[in-house]
């Protein structure tokens, strides 16, 4: 038995400690996720955090085909990302994403990422629009292959015997 907890509980009757531990792990129980494979908190206490571009429905809808690339930075500001192709079309990007923190010092995770492709003709008016979700996302594999470089590695031994012999190469 735990030292001191029978002293938490002097004067209770049997049942009225049997029921204020019930009641204690039923209260505590309710703060994890049990579906999960981890513990978690309940998505309602989730911290929510926006990064990037929030902008509404109403500005989104403001540019329309033939709207100048002034007049788009003056409605939506200025994108995440500009490009310009080989052909001379451009395209503006504005991304934004919505991460959950469900505990302060772990690292959020990524709920949701919502791109606006707004893409231009050459004379530099928007030719169309597109938006673009996670589902619209393409996962990439990285190559885990190490780079070969050309020369010796050295390791922590060679150090003291290539400063040994370069020091040599003085005249004292």
């Amino acid at each position: 038995m735990i030292v001191g907890f029978d002293r938490l509980f002097d004067g209770f009757c049997f049942f009225c400690r049997i029921t204020s531990v019930l009641v204690l792990l039923l209260l505590t129980s309710s703060c994890f996720d049990m579906r999960s494979d981890h513990f978690s908190m309940p998505s309602q206490f989730a911290e929510k955090i926006y990064r990037g571009h929030v902008f509404s429905d109403f500005a989104v809808s403001q540019v329309r085909p033939g709207l100048s690339r002034d007049s788009v930075v003056f409605i939506l500001g200025a994108p995440s990302i500009e490009t310009v192709s080989t052909s001379g079309m451009s395209s503006y990007y504005y991304v934004s994403e919505v991460y959950s923190s469900e505990v302060s010092f772990m690292h959020p995770r990524l709920m949701d990422r919502r791109i606006l492709a707004v893409y231009f003709d050459k004379s530099g008016s928007v030719l169309r629009t597109a938006r673009y979700g996670l589902r619209d996302a393409n996962k990439v594999a990285f190559a885990s292959r190490k780079t070969p470089s050309f020369g010796q590695d050295i390791g922590i031994l060679d150090g003291p015997r290539r400063l040994k012999d370069w020091l040599a190469t003085f005249k004292f």
